[in-house]
């Protein structure tokens, strides 16, 4: 089923287009709208960004993400009421980029069809992922990537109801080495 109608604009509130660029500029923003994004767009969160979706809130972009936060300055996406309804980038052009970066209380996407199990996914979508976080999210699954190449450092999943793990369906794999020490450190078995 597709999700945006031929021609759509991106709709929603807490950022603003410039040209091909969306931007979510830093500071707090509170938002009960969907955030809807067609293809044809790059989405940049600067860094210091906390965006707090409510009230069944969600985040869908067919246009790549590019989250970066800084070790002092972290992006922070997460639900304050716990109903977001997920984060999702689905069928982009180019990879996207994610640096201290939080996802919190979220739960999962159930919309025009599409019924998804993690709280953030990635589905035909590569990514990168540096210091990113899951966490206490209402979902099965903290983070799904699907069929999509990706690369992973440093990355934490906890609080999830079923699954405190990386989880992927890719046919394609990515470098997950330094993820398995992390959950070595935090108690996993080797």
């Amino acid at each position: 089923q597709d999700l945006f109608p031929e021609g759509m604009k991106p709709q929603g509130s807490g950022f603003v287009v410039i040209d091909s660029e969306i931007v979510f500029q830093a500071g707090k923003t509170q938002t009960a709208e969907p955030i809807l994004i067609p293809s044809g767009y790059r989405v940049h969160f600067e860094p210091g960004v906390e965006l707090d979706l409510i009230r069944g809130a969600k985040f869908i972009s067919k246009s790549p993400v590019f989250m970066a936060g800084m070790e002092n300055s972290p992006v922070r996406v997460f639900s304050s009421d716990g109903s977001a309804k997920g984060f999702t980038v689905f069928e982009t052009d180019q990879q996207s980029s994610l640096t201290y970066t939080s996802f919190t209380g979220f739960n999962t996407l159930a919309y025009k069809g599409w019924n998804l199990t993690g709280a953030v996914t990635f589905y035909e979508a590569d990514v990168r992922m540096e210091h990113v976080s899951f966490v206490g999210n209402h979902c099965e699954d903290g983070l799904n990537i699907i069929r999509s190449n990706f690369l992973i450092d440093s990355l934490f999943v906890a609080g999830t109801y079923s699954d405190g793990k990386l989880y992927t369906r890719s046919k394609k794999r990515g470098d997950v080495d330094r993820v398995l020490e992390i959950l070595v450190q935090h108690g996993a078995p080797q």
